[in-house]
């Protein structure tokens, strides 16, 4: 054969660029399954008792709990876009060792137990903790504070929890912003204070409607920072909906409840998307032009249209902008660095103490609550429980994921959006209103099977919901591992003679191996980590790690708790720095290859 024909050979073989489109089935028949038909058992049970629990969940008490939940979510969303942006601003600009750094300040707290953060605020905020311990060495008061059991105590939590999705969100859009746009403002006289308000932030606009989104949804359905850190005042939907399932056994009020939470979430949720439209002039400029200079052009016109003059500005206004400026230049970076890490790192002096209950500072250092969580049957039993969860969901959702990404190739159709849109559903919706759905199918899965098949407080029902939460996850790395294997290896293995079976194992999956072990690192820490679900859906027979670190928090504070939270964070570390070597080796590879298959961040 010539080398003419091997080549014509090859083009009329089936390749990645006409995937098998049936690869997305697998994925797609899981979702339906696992995540979908889960949520819609929920509506059957708003009428179970004739419509007594719909008119009971608008009540003035559950409207009352639904006003704290709006505050709250949003307090927490708009502090969070304050804090954040600067930080997103700073990744996005570095390079080198000061980007790595800047990006695992926010990445270890995001893939650190958000129980285990929770309870590093107890430590922080609680009566002998560490700040009011400061305070009274200091002298500057007499008696502790109290800061624990309210608002600001569950805001400042849910802020901690937030950051690195309103960062990651932001940082996705600001690397794409031209800062020859920056020098456009400052040439039409803008100080540096006016041209990052007036410029970057209407230009940052998308990663701002993703994050807040992103944080609004993730407040309004945790009940782990108000049940712990807040009182009666601050009460929240997703706590009732969980007590209500805990120990009311009121399913047709929680559904009501979770149908009150999905219907705000949505109506915010769309208000922010049309606010974000209305702000974005820069945008359509810049959409509007085709090259580099033809977008910096259109943004100019916009600029002077919309920049202040300098002379409009009154000099005490610019000058207490270019000193709020010179002062969080100097103060932003280690304040953020202390706030994101002090509540991970005040944990080890508390899981080394030899007191039997939390104070700060301990009073002697041992290790004796190591020796019992590790010697404590009760403690290896969930985390053995936790491991074998997370490694079966690990290794199906990133097989799932593999598929669906093989499925839909490179090229694009018009369900390509839709497929995606629906793989990443499960971050869209509130986890506790899945929770809650997961849970009443399987109750009614175990009353129609004659209560022969039960999969609430067992193993495969935890695997089945984290399997359907971790998938998105799962998706977004494999992706981006297969955006970046360089296509002429693929068609230089039809050339020569490879069947598309063996350009798939022998080129294809090989490439993609660092970002599918990434993949299995991520579903097995989010599994071995997740909560809400956990909680739901655990009980006599299955506790896992979770359940039990929850279950300490709430009924005591014995240092136990921070010792396996110490442990966690330890884990934690051990995967990022797993993740890390994997994502050099991968860039390390496609140097080596010329740089042909480039991978997003």
């Amino acid at each position: 054969m010539t080398a003419a024909a091997g080549t014509r050979a090859a083009r009329s073989r089936p390749t990645r660029g006409r995937p098998a489109s049936w690869n997305v089935l697998p994925g797609l028949i899981a979702l339906a399954i696992c995540y979908f038909l889960p949520l819609a058992t929920v509506v059957p049970q708003l009428w179970a008792d004739g419509g007594v629990s719909i008119a009971q969940a608008v009540s003035p008490l559950y409207l009352s709990v639904a006003g704290n939940t709006l505050a709250i979510s949003l307090i927490t969303t708009v502090i969070t876009l304050v804090v954040s942006f600067p930080l997103a601003w700073m990744i996005s600009r570095a390079n080198g060792a000061r980007r790595l750094l800047l990006i695992l300040l926010v990445l270890v707290p995001f893939l650190t137990s958000v129980l285990v953060r929770t309870f590093s605020w107890v430590v922080i905020l609680g009566r002998d903790g560490l700040i009011n311990s400061a305070l009274q060495a200091m002298g500057l008061t007499d008696r502790p504070l109290e800061m624990i059991f309210t608002t600001g105590a569950v805001v400042v939590a849910l802020v901690h929890v937030t950051i690195p999705l309103m960062v990651f969100s932001l940082v996705t859009v600001m690397q794409r912003i031209d800062t020859r746009i920056l020098l456009v403002a400052r040439s039409l006289g803008a100080g540096s204070p006016t041209a990052f308000l007036r410029v970057i932030v209407p230009l940052s606009i998308p990663g701002i409607r993703s994050g807040a989104i992103l944080v609004f949804l993730f407040s309004m359905a945790t009940f782990i920072a108000p049940a712990v850190l807040g009182g009666t005042d601050q009460t929240m939907i997703a706590q009732v909906i969980q007590s209500q399932i805990e120990t009311g056994f009121n399913w047709s009020l929680a559904a009501s409840l979770g149908l009150v939470l999905a219907v705000i979430a949505l109506i915010i949720v769309g208000l922010i998307g049309i606010v974000s439209r209305w702000l974005t002039p820069w945008l359509h400029a810049r959409r509007s032009a085709g090259s580099g200079s033809e977008r910096t052009g259109a943004a100019t016109g916009v600029l002077r249209e919309q920049l202040p003059t300098r002379h409009l500005i009154p000099p005490a206004v610019r000058r207490v902008g270019r000193i709020a400026a010179t002062f969080g230049r100097h103060t932003y970076v280690p304040l953020s660095t202390i706030f994101m890490l002090l509540p991970l790192v005040v944990l080890f002096p508390m899981a080394f103490t030899d007191d039997d209950t939390i104070l700060f500072p301990p009073r002697n250092y041992s290790f004796r609550w190591f020796e019992s969580v590790l010697t404590s049957q009760k403690w290896m039993d969930a985390a053995l429980t936790s491991l074998r969860i997370g490694s079966v969901v690990a290794v199906v959702a990133t097989a799932l994921a593999v598929l669906l990404v093989l499925g839909l190739g490179r090229s694009r159709n018009p369900l390509t959006g839709l497929i995606e849109s629906v793989v990443m559903a499960p971050l869209s919706i509130p986890t506790v209103v899945f929770a809650l759905g997961a849970y009443l199918a399987y109750s009614q899965l175990f009353r129609w099977t004659g209560r022969t098949l039960r999969l609430t407080d067992s193993e495969i029902g935890i695997v089945i919901a984290h399997t359907a939460l971790g998938l998105p996850f799962a998706f977004v790395l494999v992706s981006a591992a297969y955006v970046g294997v360089d296509t002429m290896l693929e068609r230089a293995g039809a050339s020569l003679g490879a069947s598309p079976r063996r350009i798939l194992t022998r080129i294809t999956l090989p490439l993609m191996a660092p970002g599918i072990v990434a993949s299995l690192l991520l579903c097995f820490l989010h599994s071995f980590d997740e909560s809400v679900v956990s909680l739901f859906l655990s009980g006599l027979h299955v506790s896992t790690l979770p359940r039990l670190l929850w279950d300490g928090i709430r009924f005591g504070t014995s240092p136990d708790v921070a010792a396996v939270s110490a442990l966690l964070l330890l884990l934690t570390c051990i995967i990022i720095g797993l993740i890390g070597v994997l994502l050099a080796w991968r860039q390390r590879q496609q140097s080596l290859s010329g740089g042909q298959g480039r991978a997003p961040l």
